[in-house]
C-alpha cells in the first residue's frame, strides 16, 4: 500500500470516527434534553403514582423510539459520507494510474531512443542497404515494387509507434 493510499485510508477512518462521535454526541444531547424536559413536566404534575408511572413509561418508550430513529439517521449520514469519500478516492486513483501509465510509456520510449545511438543507427542503416542491394540483384520488377511498398508500410508504422 502506497503512502498516499495509507493517508487516504487513514482519512476515511478518521472521518468515520468523527461522524460516529458527532452522531453519538448529538443523540446524547437530545436524550438528556428530552429527559430533563420530561422530568420537569413530571415533577410539575401532582398526579397520583399511577399517572406518574404511565407518563414515565410513555417517556421511556418515546425516548427509545427517538434514539432508534436518530441512530438510523446518523448511520445513514455516516454511510453516505463513506460512499462519497470512497468514490472520490476511486476517481483520484484512476487519474493517478492513467498519469503513471502515460509517464512510464514516455520514459520507456525515451530510453529506447537514447539507447540507439548514432553509430548503431548507421550500422543498422548500412546493413539494411546491403541487404536491399542483394535483394534487388535477385528480384523481378514486380517483386521489387512489392518489396518497396512493404518497406514503406513498415517505415510508416515505425514512425507512428515512435510518435505515440
Amino acid at each position: 500500500m502506497s503512502a498516499e493510499e495509507q493517508i487516504a485510508k487513514n482519512n476515511i477512518e478518521r472521518e468515520k470516527r468523527r461522524l460516529a462521535k458527532e452522531a453519538q454526541s448529538e443523540n446524547e444531547r437530545k436524550r438528556k434534553r428530552d429527559e430533563a424536559r420530561d422530568l420537569r413536566n413530571i415533577n410539575k404534575d401532582n398526579e397520583g403514582k399511577a399517572a406518574k408511572q404511565r407518563r414515565l413509561d410513555n417517556v421511556r418508550e418515546n425516548m427509545s423510539t427517538q434514539r432508534e430513529n436518530e441512530n438510523e439517521e446518523a448511520r445513514e449520514a455516516r454511510l453516505n459520507s463513506q460512499r462519497e469519500i470512497q468514490n472520490r478516492l476511486r476517481e483520484n486513483e484512476n487519474e493517478e494510474a492513467r498519469e503513471a501509465r502515460l509517464t512510464s510509456k514516455r520514459v520507456n520510449q525515451n530510453r529506447v531512443r537514447e539507447n540507439e545511438n548514432e553509430e548503431e543507427r548507421e550500422a543498422r542503416m548500412n546493413s539494411q542497404r546491403e541487404i536491399q542491394n542483394r535483394i534487388r540483384e535477385n528480384e523481378t520488377e514486380e517483386e521489387y515494387e512489392a518489396r518497396l511498398n512493404l518497406q514503406r508500410q513498415i517505415q510508416n508504422r515505425i514512425r507512428e509507434i515512435e510518435n505515440e
